[in-house]
């Protein structure tokens, strides 16, 4: 529980105090059960003065969100084991009891390459500051789209290496990269 009598930014009485509930599902890696639900009490009230609704922690708008470890295994079977929303879905659902939209999934997604996107920038800086080799395969990497190629970018000097999901054979890929 997380009480609240004054308001934290004027230190007014509030009114109107409110009790918010919500729920954290998450899964475990090992053991049983394989789902866990942490339950969150915050409490908040209105500030007359503020004339706002004030809390000591930021209210989550969603009433159930998904932990970091369902987060982690939905980027696993989208981007290792190359699954589909839907299989992702029936896993979710079958294994675990947890009910995934495809909204849900590609925003998981989303989030999680966000917080990669720093660290793919400067290993292509730190690439485009070394001799590097590029090789490319016509392996079929994307479903229903206009190109099917897997570029990579190594140093030869470093471990620093990527891969490009692309279009075409062209040079232009490799002009891009």
């Amino acid at each position: 529980m997380c009480p609240i009598s004054v308001c934290p930014d004027c230190s007014h009485p509030l009114t109107q105090k409110r009790t918010h509930v919500s729920y954290t599902e998450d899964i475990i890696p090992v053991g049983t059960p394989l789902k866990t639900v942490h339950k969150e009490t915050v409490e908040s009230g209105y500030c007359p003065k503020c004339k706002a609704r004030k809390a000591p922690v930021e209210l989550r708008g969603a009433k159930v969100q998904l932990g970091p470890n369902i987060q982690i295994m939905i980027v696993y079977f989208s981007t290792v084991m190359r699954l589909s929303y839907e299989q992702v879905m029936a896993i979710s659902r079958d294994v675990y009891g947890l009910e995934l939209s495809d909204g849900e999934i590609r925003n998981i997604l989303e989030i999680q390459s966000n917080k990669v996107l720093g660290e793919y920038k400067n290993i292509q800086e730190r690439l485009a500051k070394q001799d590097c080799h590029y090789d490319e395969t016509p392996y079929k990497t994307l479903k229903n789209a206009r190109g099917n190629y897997a570029w990579i970018q190594t140093a030869v000097h470093s471990t620093d290496t990527l891969f490009v999901f692309g279009e075409s054979r062209g040079i232009g890929v490799i002009k891009a990269l």
